[in-house]
C-alpha cells in the first residue's frame, strides 16, 4: 500500500526490487483510502488534503483522493500503476515463480490473472518516478 506519509516517490522502485528479490508469490498493489469515519480520514480532513468526497473513486487502485505528503496525487497514483504493472509483467512473474517456494499450481493462475486485469484496466503507461512514457504498449497515448 502506498502513500503513507514517509513514503516518498522512491517508495515505488524500492518496493518493486523488494518484492523481486524476496519471490514474492503474489501481491495487492493499492493506495491509502482514507475510509470516511476512520482516524486517516479524520486526520486528512482537518489537515486541508482531502481532495474529494466523490465516494466512486476511493478505489485505492486508480484515483488518489488526498494529497500525499511527499508526491503529488498524480504521481501516487502513476507509481501505483507502475509497481503492478512490473509486479505481474512476464519477466517478473518468471522470475519470482522460478524462486518460489509455494507450487505454480497456486501461484500461476493467480499472477495470470493480475497480469490480464492490469492490462484490461490499463491506462497511460508511467515509470517509476511518476512520469508518463510514451510508447507502443496497451495504454500508450
Amino acid at each position: 500500500m502506498f502513500g503513507f506519509d514517509q513514503d516518498d516517490r522512491g517508495i515505488f522502485r524500492r518496493t518493486a526490487e523488494f518484492l523481486d528479490e524476496a519471490c514474492v508469490d503474489v501481491a495487492t498493489v493499492s493506495m491509502v483510502v482514507p475510509m470516511p469515519g476512520t482516524p486517516t480520514f479524520r486526520r486528512l480532513c482537518s489537515d486541508g488534503r482531502i481532495l474529494t468526497t466523490d465516494w466512486s473513486k476511493y478505489d485505492g487502485k486508480k484515483h488518489c483522493v488526498f494529497q500525499p505528503a511527499m508526491m503529488s496525487p498524480k504521481e501516487l497514483e502513476a507509481g501505483t500503476e507502475w509497481v503492478a504493472r512490473h509486479f505481474y509483467s512476464p519477466r517478473s512473474i518468471a522470475r519470482r515463480l522460478a524462486g518460489s517456494r509455494v507450487g505454480l499450481w497456486w501461484s500461476l493462475p493467480r499472477n495470470a490473472g493480475y497480469m490480464l486485469a492490469n492490462l484490461t484496466n490499463a491506462g497511460a503507461l508511467w515509470d517509476s518516478e511518476g512520469h508518463r512514457v510514451t510508447g507502443s504498449g496497451p495504454g500508450s497515448p
